[in-house]
């Protein structure tokens, strides 16, 4: 067992560091695959010879048989095991994988390695492959390739790499066409303009017809994120088609920049690919952890002109609404976004009819949407709390709690730090009336540390 364990823990180690160091030595980028093909094959010589032999005080001896052993086990007197050199190797092994196993484990932003000290994403765009067997397309791919890096260059959530640097780079690179920038290279361009991520593309044609298509891509996995693709009439919509993928891009990666500072419950809830509403949201939902519900709902609005199907800012200023006590306003906006149920999402769907039910006095209707939503996103700490609520009103309290205590539970996964006070008064007032006096100043110190402390 101390064998395999260590040589797990060893080879664990030597690809973590392997995937560090081996770029910055120069190394081939398959060099890593090499390693981890021979560590795959060196295990199973490794079970079979730690089955075989056994490291003894004496040196490596062959394990006697089961019955042997046994004979000896019973003749021999129990002693106190000392600590040996070897057991704290493995212990130090075993708390160094974990140190580097929990991070690739909890964390929950693949985007979180890509951004810069900053805090903005840093990116390189390569040069466009043709793909059309017409060389008078050639002139895009770079032109393509300036357009982007000039627009993006723009936005003050990214970071990018200049036309210059690119064609620096690309110039000096041994058997490297910047025309056509295989796969298999860029990793290495990458690591020399210091980026994370980069942006590559290709234009095709089907008859008069062209279309591009670009693709986030990591710089070190080479894996795609996600893909944009525009498609033209005529070469004469060149520039238009290729405004239209910049904002795409941009706008999708200024979305990513604005969900590192925001809670799991706020990223469920944006569902617009306009950076500008996506902000005026993120700042009424603060306003609405705050209790400001009359200023969350200016924000939502203002989220709400400039993407009018932007459901999520209606449903929150529905919620607002009600907290201030204006049930007819409230219905207006609930009235609404009904209209255009059948448009939304599944879980937007699900929270209007929850709120249809709440004005039309059907609380166990309003539990069973709730319910549905749970079953959609078992994370949610909004969704968990509300159901809490919902039993609440019912006078269930032992159901409340239930609901209440795996809210907080979901919350401190994430970290704790949950900003809205009724997270922690309302749950602490269930547990007073239930005579949970210590889990109820529990609950309430905790709050207080995330609503005073962490301000």
């Amino acid at each position: 067992i101390k064998v395999i364990a260590t040589y797990a823990a060893t080879a664990f180690i030597i690809m973590e560091a392997g995937e560090i160091m081996l770029p910055r030595l120069g190394l081939p980028d398959w060099t890593v695959t090499f390693i981890i093909i021979l560590l795959i094959v060196g295990f199973p010589i490794a079970v079979i010879l730690s089955w075989i032999f056994d490291v003894t005080p004496e040196g490596i001896k062959k394990t006697e048989p089961v019955d042997v052993a046994r004979e000896k086990e019973i003749e021999t007197k129990p002693t106190r095991r000392k600590l040996k050199t070897s057991d704290v190797i493995i212990v130090v092994l075993l708390v160094v994988v974990g140190i580097l196993v929990y991070p690739k484990i909890f964390n929950r932003d693949k985007l979180a390695s890509l951004r810069d000290e900053e805090g903005r994403i840093s990116i390189a765009v390569m040069p466009f492959e043709n793909m059309t067997n017409d060389t008078t397309w050639n002139v895009w791919q770079g032109g393509i390739q300036n357009e982007l890096i000039t627009q993006l260059s723009n936005s003050k959530e990214l970071s990018v790499r200049q036309y210059q640097s690119m064609m620096a780079i690309l110039q000096s690179s041994e058997n490297m066409n910047s025309a056509s920038i295989r796969s298999s290279v860029t990793g290495e361009i990458s690591r020399k303009l210091q980026v994370s991520t980069f942006i590559q593309g290709t234009i095709k044609t089907a008859g008069a017809k062209f279309r591009i298509n670009a693709h986030r891509i990591d710089a070190y996995s080479e894996e795609i994120f996600n893909s944009f693709q525009i498609d033209g009439l005529t070469e004469d919509d060149i520039f238009s088609v290729i405004d239209s993928l910049a904002m795409l891009v941009r706008d999708y990666l200024e979305i990513k920049v604005l969900d590192q500072d925001v809670n799991y419950d706020i990223r469920q809830f944006r569902n617009t690919d306009s950076p500008e509403a996506y902000r005026f949201f993120i700042q009424g939902m603060n306003l609405f952890y705050g209790t400001n519900f009359s200023s969350a709902i200016e924000s939502f609005n203002k989220a709400l002109e400039i993407d009018t199907n932007f459901t999520s800012a209606r449903i929150l200023s529905i919620f607002a609404l009600g907290n201030l006590r204006r049930p007819e306003e409230a219905k207006l906006y609930l009235q609404k976004a009904y209209e255009r149920i059948e448009d939304v999402s599944y879980v937007n769907q699900l929270l209007l009819k929850y709120l249809k039910s709440m004005y039309d006095k059907d609380p166990y209707a309003g539990i069973k949407y709730s319910e549905l939503v749970l079953e959609y996103d078992p994370q949610t700490i909004a969704g968990w709390y509300q159901q809490g609520w919902n039993y609440y009103q019912m006078h269930q309290y032992e159901k409340a709690v239930e609901y209440f205590e795996k809210a907080l539970e979901v919350d401190q996964q994430y970290g704790g730090g949950f900003k809205f006070p009724g997270f922690y008064s309302l749950p602490g007032r269930v547990h007073h009336d239930l005579g949970n006096h210590d889990r109820e100043q529990e609950i309430y110190e905790r709050g207080l540390s995330c609503l005073l402390y962490t301000s």
